[in-house]
């Protein structure tokens, strides 16, 4: 479809119409019933050319907006695509993360064992300082070469974000801070009940969890 570059007739009689309306409007003195009228009459007249002007835009308008209305579609599936790939992308790479936080976290509570161990022969005397020390700097090696995953790179960058979990509101009464009445019901007052959460006041029935996502 051609885009129009000029005016159209129509459109110039408006603007030549509006334009001697403004002049009109800009000397008009209303101060008797006749007046009143008149300037009644004049707004009438005006209130019509507005209508013929909105009727003329959507006239000009609409085949523009088919014309969008396509392209946009054009690219609705691309998008939808891109979305569910990087969504499925993420997953995958989640999910390794996790396996890998988890054997990680697994080191660490061995070697913080190991060396509670490590402690406690020693406070028995069953091995010396530096026997100890030794001991020790082996399972600091060890952890060292525990696996752990890639949180960023130059492509992206793991997120952890800490969100508020409310289980149901058996145990709150009326006089509860944390409780808000709708529809007759008592249900959790949220917007409290989740900033008083994240500051570090936990309550029965709210609970704190992280959660991971891809940027």
């Amino acid at each position: 479809m051609k885009t129009p570059t000029e005016k159209s007739k129509e459109i110039v009689v408006l603007e030549k119409k509006t334009d001697r309306a403004l002049q009109v409007a800009q000397n008009l003195v209303v101060t008797s019933g006749g007046e009143m009228l008149k300037a009644g009459e004049f707004r009438k007249e005006i209130k019509n050319i507005a209508k013929n002007a909105k009727e003329e835009k959507e006239r000009a308008t609409k085949p523009l907006n088919e014309v969008l209305k396509t392209i946009i579609g054009w690219f609705a599936p691309i998008e939808e695509n891109c979305e569910t790939v990087v969504e499925m992308i993420d997953e995958r790479m989640l999910k390794y993360q996790s396996v890998m936080d988890a054997k990680r976290q697994k080191a660490e509570d061995e070697a913080r064992v190991k060396q509670e161990e490590i402690q406690k022969e020693l406070d028995k005397g069953k091995i010396s300082e530096i026997e100890a020390v030794k001991a020790i700097e082996k399972t600091e090696t060890k952890l060292e070469k525990a696996p752990e995953a890639i949180k960023s790179s130059s492509d992206f960058y793991t997120r952890v974000d800490r969100k508020v979990k409310f289980t149901e509101p058996a145990q709150l009464s009326e006089k509860d801070s944390r409780a808000l009445i709708v529809g007759g019901y008592l249900v959790w007052n949220e917007v409290k009940g989740r900033k008083d959460a994240l500051s570090g006041v936990l309550t029965t029935g709210v609970e704190v969890y992280e959660q991971k996502s891809l940027i």
